[in-house]
């Protein structure tokens, strides 16, 4: 099969990649924070995969790929949702993908969203950095 019949595929799973959106170094600071190189993070968008997990995200987050779906751009430009976005990439990173994807859906099964401890750091990291941010605007 030619290769522009992955590609397609690829993309029509994942989505296509989103350009650049100005927000570099945001994802340099946020890495920076968090202690990881985030450099290799792509954003897509268009894709299936936000639409087939049987959970209503704004993003789904896949090893080094960020999901997004149609109409919630506000991942990108917004350092709350952008930095717990970019935690679940190191926690896949720490976890790896098998240990990650059972893990999470074990405790989201069992607890829900709110209650799901990979969430719930997730947010609490974002929550950290959303502070040191604050603090360094002070400066």
């Amino acid at each position: 099969m030619p290769k522009g019949f992955f590609i397609r595929m690829r993309d029509r799973l994942w989505g296509a990649g989103i350009p650049s959106v100005g927000n570099e170094a945001l994802i340099r600071s946020i890495g920076a924070f968090f202690g990881s190189d985030l450099s290799a993070v792509r954003f897509r968008r268009d894709g299936i995969l936000p639409y087939i997990v049987p959970f209503h995200y704004s993003a789904v987050v896949i090893g080094n790929n960020v999901n997004i779906r149609r109409g919630a751009e506000l991942v990108l430009t917004n350092p709350r949702i952008m930095a717990e976005e970019m935690f679940h990439v190191v926690q896949w990173r720490q976890m790896g993908p098998i240990r990650m994807s059972i893990t999470y859906v074990w405790h989201h099964l069992r607890r829900g969203y709110a209650g799901n401890p990979i969430e719930r750091q997730a947010k609490q990291q974002a929550d950290a950095f959303c502070a040191f941010l604050k603090a360094e605007s002070r400066r």
